[in-house]
């Protein structure tokens, strides 16, 4: 069936999610995983954003702004390492072969990219719901993948989305009931 999953993992919430249902995957099919994490500064936060506004003042604040942004990216980048190391040694501990990259780039390209270089059969990726300006912002990166993919993907939609939805419906059934 599947034999080279791609598991693109983020360090949200989803993460947990995205990975048992990978693993749980490669262990019923002998599919070998490559999980991989992308770095991605969100465009509002990045140092060209930042330091447009910041050329008439001078050289201290662009470098402030660089070196903010370069802190970041290092904290983002640990964080990230520190998922892969966790996640590939739990597929080890259970006898799935695994191996972990960490990639700095736009999440859906270099997703996409990077299963079309590994000749992936699968990609398994999350989607945390995002709707509206949040998902204009970030880009939406499982639909993206999903459009894009060079193979079939699976999506693991988050479970307190689906939540937040029912209990939103709740309160506005009770409010009905007031009125």
């Amino acid at each position: 069936m599947f034999q080279k999953i791609l598991v693109a993992m983020d360090c949200s919430e989803m993460n947990k999610s995205v990975f048992d249902k990978a693993l749980s995957l490669a262990e019923t099919t002998g599919a070998s995983c490559k999980l991989l994490h992308v770095l991605f500064v969100e465009e509002d936060a990045y140092p060209e954003s930042l330091t447009s506004s910041l050329w008439s003042y001078g050289s201290s604040l662009k470098d402030l702004a660089f070196d903010s942004h370069n802190k970041r990216l290092k904290i983002l980048e640990m964080k990230g390492l520190k998922l892969l190391r966790s996640h590939s040694l739990a597929a080890k501990a259970v006898g799935v072969q695994v191996e972990s990259t960490q990639i700095l780039g736009s999440p859906g390209r270099t997703i996409c990219n990077a299963a079309r270089s590994w000749d992936a059969d699968l990609i398994i990726i999350g989607s945390r719901g995002l709707f509206g300006p949040s998902e204009l912002r970030l880009g939406n990166v499982s639909n993206y993948v999903n459009r894009h993919a060079p193979c079939s993907v699976l999506v693991v939609h988050s479970q307190a989305k689906d939540e937040v939805k029912l209990s939103e419906s709740s309160k506005v059934t009770a409010a009905e009931q007031v009125i």
